[in-house]
């Protein structure tokens, strides 16, 4: 005979069970929403994590997937109070829907500002001598990972080939580079315009 995988887990889904009985029998019980709350937070948490991007998002969802549980375990909405567990992530996986939507509806509301930048008129490009300036006022390593990235159209493996670097090390020494040309750029179409 073999032992349960995870004996903790139907001992924890037992004891998650008899608090949701709990529940739905007394009605409002405090302490045992509050132990069962407590209980399940960690799964619950889990789940938002792993569905949602945003921490702001993947709290509220937390939040109203416990308060969720609590109403309806109060309404006696539960048939088998040993499934609380998956009765929870089912409410949450509904919720998370509903967030996603609405998430989406926000955007398509709020699109038209979006396109309308997206399609304003792009800026003059710079100069072809105070780019040149630009690109030459870098450090020798940055203008490298420049020129590998947009004469050579290398990606950052490549380039961290060809530096003795790592991927990650060649993103941020792009970065910085990049941000140092649009100072400079911008210094220079201030020149001009003065």
């Amino acid at each position: 005979m073999t032992a349960p995988r995870n004996p903790t887990s139907s001992a924890d889904s037992a004891r998650d069970g008899e608090l949701a009985r709990r529940i739905q029998a007394a009605g409002p019980d405090p302490a045992a929403e509050a132990e069962l709350c407590r209980r399940l937070l960690p799964r619950v948490r889990a789940f938002a994590a792993r569905h949602l991007r945003d921490r702001e998002a993947r709290q509220d969802l937390t939040q109203h997937v416990l308060a969720a549980l609590v109403a309806r375990l109060r309404q006696g909405a539960l048939l088998e109070p040993e499934q609380v567990g998956a009765f929870a992530l089912g409410i949450a996986r509904n919720a998370t829907r509903e967030f996603v939507r609405a998430d989406a509806r926000w955007r398509q509301h709020h699109a038209p500002a979006d396109v309308a930048e997206a399609i304003a008129p792009a800026p003059a490009p710079p100069d072809t001598e105070d780019l040149e300036r630009c690109v030459e006022s870098l450090a020798e390593r940055e203008r490298t990972v420049v020129l590998l990235t947009f004469h050579d159209r290398l990606g950052a493996a490549p380039i961290a080939d060809q530096l003795g670097t790592t991927d990650g090390n060649v993103r941020v020494i792009r970065a910085r580079a990049l941000q140092r040309l649009r100072d400079c750029l911008e210094a220079a179409a201030r020149r001009e315009d003065a």
